[in-house]
């Protein structure tokens, strides 16, 4: 079992290595023609990329291609939403990835659980708990997520 993360530890230091290193950026030219065709919007500035966000593209490219046509519709769904937010909303968004990143496991489990509830209730209840939660202040809402940990922590005592 150590071999196999020693040599998972290896191919992602070779990869941080490929990806950090200037110089090896793929030329235009050297992408396949699936990956020209789903890259398309950058092929002016793509030489002027630096290494990490061709390969992060050329990595998305190769994901794209692989998903069936529903996934690419939830994915170009998410990716609208994503671009109408504010840069402010952005930057919130990838501040609480960052916190439910840092949670435990089983933390990230409890709200993962929390959310699936969430969603298979009717949208006209989803909707109703969505106003009344945008109405209370911060201070109502940090008590409400106050009260539920603790009834969480009680729970599992």
């Amino acid at each position: 079992m150590t071999r196999i993360i020693k040599r998972c530890r290896t191919c992602v230091l070779l990869l941080s290595l490929v990806v950090s290193v200037p110089g090896l950026a793929a030329d235009w030219q050297d992408l396949n023609a699936n990956q020209q065709l789903i890259l398309q919007p950058f092929a002016e500035r793509w030489q002027s990329l630096d290494t990490a966000k061709q390969t992060k593209l050329i990595l998305a490219a190769d994901r794209w291609q692989r998903m069936t046509a529903e996934q690419k519709q939830r994915a170009a769904e998410r990716l609208g939403r994503w671009r109408a937010l504010t840069d402010e909303q952005r930057q919130a968004a990838r501040k609480r990835f960052r916190q439910f990143q840092n949670l435990s496991d089983n933390e990230k489990e409890r709200i993962r659980r929390q959310f699936r509830k969430f969603q298979a209730l009717p949208e006209a209840q989803r909707l109703k708990l969505q106003e009344r939660w945008q109405k209370l202040t911060p201070e109502q809402k940090r008590k409400f997520m106050e009260r539920r940990k603790q009834a969480a922590e009680r729970k599992r005592q």
